[in-house]
């Protein structure tokens, strides 16, 4: 995912994503009896009996964790959560907790650590201290376990006196295991079964962790705030338990007790659900309107942009979706095979401009823009991803005077000792910030007066952005 200069509508595409998930069904009323039904005689089912001993082999290690003294933080790396685990990097998780949660046991167990009790970091205890698992990859990749340590940026989080949990987990695509050379699964649901199993393993494990495990929340960006909303709607979900099965999940805890995959919060930036309309929302919002490229005139690339456009369109139309007032929002075919009118469209359209508008009224000018890319979100826990290039960039900006800058300016980047240098623009008003946006074409119109955005459509822009 890239962030562009026109930062506040960039966002419109997943929005109208996103919309496809708001359909309003009415339920159907009950049906009102007019005889008393007698109460059931209840009915016992058994539970079927659990071999909970196999389980024992993913019992945490007390004795195996490792101290960082200089941060004061107790750590475990490659912990395997999962008894038929894929793959070492998308088996195993890593924890990290404030050190002041763990110290030598006093039964006399050598280099046993323990939970001590009385601890207190920031508001936290080892009895209410959350779990924060983070998920990195906004693309729908994998996310491997980290194989090495680095405190860098889990200060934010140990300090207030939270456990960081850091899961691996596959993605979109099956993928090849060196170690067992092996071909593995990938793609839905392994992401969330992998998720869920990890989740289990901390609950099994409760009783020694310095946490409560009842309190989980996971947080992600783009594919990886999608991958956090399932997480959060699909707790203890029976349609996940032949694929937990097959990896060998957690099912009970020691004593013989069923266990919750359900988390406590679930905090999403971006996200992204809809994978199955993912591309068709694209080409409707952006890709039908162009015509360079892939999708010039006279390419099949371009009649397969125009046949996914009206799949939307279709989409949208059968999904009774409805606004405030009731009333129904469709698409509507308009020339050059287009779907660019209808209730739909104009309500798309007015969520932009009230973004621009919001936007504009939030900025305060003279305002410095500095082009960045952000493929996948950069949270802590793994120093390998450090040097990831589709990861966020280390922006060095080179500020330059707008006046001086051509219209439409572009960032000119090289690559630097790890950092990428980029031409900033700063723009002294709102009358020079809209007059770049306008430098092709006039479609953004800003008035001062009222303080209001209109924009010619949603089509006007996106011909310079896919």
């Amino acid at each position: 995912m890239g962030c562009t200069r026109r930062g506040f509508v960039s966002a419109a595409s997943a929005v109208a994503a996103l919309l496809g998930l708001a359909s309003c069904a009415k339920p159907e009323p009950e049906q009102q009896s007019s005889q008393v039904e007698e109460p059931a005689e209840e009915q016992k089912t058994e539970e079927p009996k659990v071999d909970v001993k196999k389980f024992e082999k993913l019992a945490l290690d007390m004795k195996a964790w490792k101290y960082d003294k200089e941060n004061d933080v107790y750590y475990q790396l490659g912990v395997k959560y999962c008894l038929e685990p894929v793959s070492n990097s998308y088996g195993s998780l890593a924890i990290f907790v404030p050190g002041a949660y763990l110290a030598e046991a006093e039964d006399g167990k050598k280099g046993e650590l323990a939970v001590q009790k009385d601890a207190k970091v920031g508001e936290f205890t080892p009895a209410t201290a959350p779990v924060l698992m983070p998920i990195n990859p906004g693309d729908l990749g994998p996310q491997a376990s980290p194989t090495a340590y680095e405190y860098a940026g889990l200060a934010s989080y140990l300090k207030t006196g939270c456990v960081y949990v850091y899961a691996g987990f596959r993605g979109r695509s099956s993928g090849f295991d060196s170690a067992s050379s092996e071909v593995y699964s990938g793609g839905a649901p392994w992401s969330v079964v992998d998720f869920k199993a990890a989740v289990r393993f901390l609950r099994y494990n409760a009783k020694v962790l310095p946490c409560d495990t009842s309190r989980v929340f996971t947080f992600g960006f783009s594919g990886g705030g999608g991958l956090s909303a399932l997480m959060g709607s699909s707790g203890n979900s029976k349609l996940y338990d032949p694929y937990l099965e097959k990896i060998g999940a957690v099912t009970h805890d020691a004593e013989g007790s069923p266990l919750s995959d359900a988390i406590f919060g679930s905090a999403m930036w971006c996200p992204v659900t809809s994978f199955d309309t993912a591309d068709a929302s694209y080409e409707w919002m952006m890709g039908q309107y162009s015509d360079e490229g892939v999708r010039a005139e006279g390419t099949w690339t371009k009649l397969l942009s125009n046949d996914l456009s009206r799949d939307y369109a279709t989409y949208i139309n059968g999904m009774d979706l409805r606004d405030d007032d009731d009333q129904a929002l469709v698409l509507d075919e308009t020339t050059g095979d287009l779907f660019a009118d209808g209730s739909y469209y104009a309500y798309m359209l007015d969520c932009i401009q009230h973004s621009a508008t919001k936007f504009i009224s939030d900025t305060q000018f003279p305002y410095t823009y500095t082009p960045q890319h952000l493929t996948n979100a950069s949270f802590p826990g793994d120093p390998n991803l450090q040097s990831d290039a589709s990861g966020k960039l280390d922006v060095e900006a080179v500020t330059g005077d707008a006046s001086a800058q051509a219209a439409g300016v572009t960032a000119s980047a090289t690559a630097t000792e790890g950092k990428t240098k980029v031409e900033s623009v700063v723009y002294s008003t709102e009358d020079d910030y809209v007059e770049d946006l306008n430098a092709d074409s006039q479609w953004f119109t800003y008035n001062q007066t009222r303080g209001t955005v209109r924009i010619a459509g949603i089509g006007c822009e996106r011909r310079r952005s896919v």
